[in-house]
């Protein structure tokens, strides 16, 4: 990574809540600047190395102003450490009920706004040789039933991070993806209320025993998962090394989860059908084979 001429800075979106918000405050704690992205009301700065910005990744030209007030930043002498690409949202529901419309806002913000926010900031990444970092999720490798809106825009995001990582190692930046399996954190609860709000009511008898007992024990695992201040600590820890994998899985259970990510497309097919109870819909027009 480049030479520090002045304060390190960290962008980071998504710091609402959760990873974002635990980020945030483990990199003020270790004397980074970090210029933070919040899509609600923007909190009291924890320090002054605290920059609160507005930013919904849905707009671009919100996406623009976030990205002028990262430069005015580096031009008053701040050296770039790494640009974590956090914020997300999960939107879930049986391909033929949910609205493309959903699946449009669900690829808008964790895919569309972390490639068009990276974009506007390349010429700064280079120039630093920071750290580009990508939150997917194992999502991204295992796909669950009843969420392709979220899977493939996490998917989506696996295949960026490839891509560009190519790209731009040639001029020492390099690329990181980590792919959380459970963290604990307020996503689970508020995004399964949020589809049940929004989608449920979209969701014909065909599937909707099936698709409330799969989002139960989406929230119930979640919020068992690995804590957030040990997550953001693993995440930290790996973007400060001077050669970092590619790709890091975030998990209580990194060797299980590496373990689901790779058994064959059969046998996994198997397992979720078995663990979601997936065989309950051939009653309901429906054939498991």
């Amino acid at each position: 990574m480049g030479s520090f001429s002045g304060p390190r800075l960290v962008v980071i979106t998504g710091c609402d809540s959760g990873i974002g918000a635990e980020l945030c405050r483990q990199y003020i704690e270790r004397g980074y600047t970090v210029a933070a992205g919040y899509l609600g009301q923007l909190p009291a700065p924890l320090s002054a190395r605290h920059r609160t910005l507005p930013l919904d990744l849905r707009s671009q030209e919100s996406i623009g102003s976030f990205a002028l007030s990262v430069l005015a930043l580096l031009s008053t002498g701040a050296s770039l450490h790494a640009v974590v690409s956090n914020a997300g949202i999960v939107i879930a529901g049986p391909v033929e009920s949910i609205p493309l419309d959903a699946v449009r806002e669900t690829f808008e913000v964790n895919f569309f706004g972390a490639y068009a926010l990276i974009q506007r900031l390349i010429p700064s990444i280079i120039e630093a040789r920071a750290r580009i970092v990508l939150v997917g999720s194992l999502a991204g490798l295992v796909a669950m039933p009843f969420f392709s809106p979220y899977v493939s825009s996490k998917f989506a995001l696996e295949g960026f991070a490839d891509s560009l990582r190519r790209e731009l190692n040639p001029f020492g930046v390099k690329t990181i993806i980590f792919e959380p399996a459970a963290v604990a954190t307020p996503i689970w609860d508020g995004s399964w209320e949020r589809i049940r709000e929004r989608y449920l009511g979209m969701v014909s008898e065909r599937y909707r025993a099936v698709f409330e007992d799969i989002g139960g024990n989406f929230v119930r695992g979640g919020n068992a998962g690995l804590a957030t201040e040990a997550a953001a600590g693993e995440m930290i820890k790996a973007i400060g090394k001077r050669r970092p994998r590619a790709r890091y899985l975030v998990s209580k259970s990194p060797f299980i989860s590496a373990l689901e990510a790779f058994l064959p497309d059969g046998v996994i097919d198997a397992l979720i059908a078995r663990v979601c109870g997936m065989d309950r819909l051939a009653g309901k027009g429906a054939k498991v084979l």
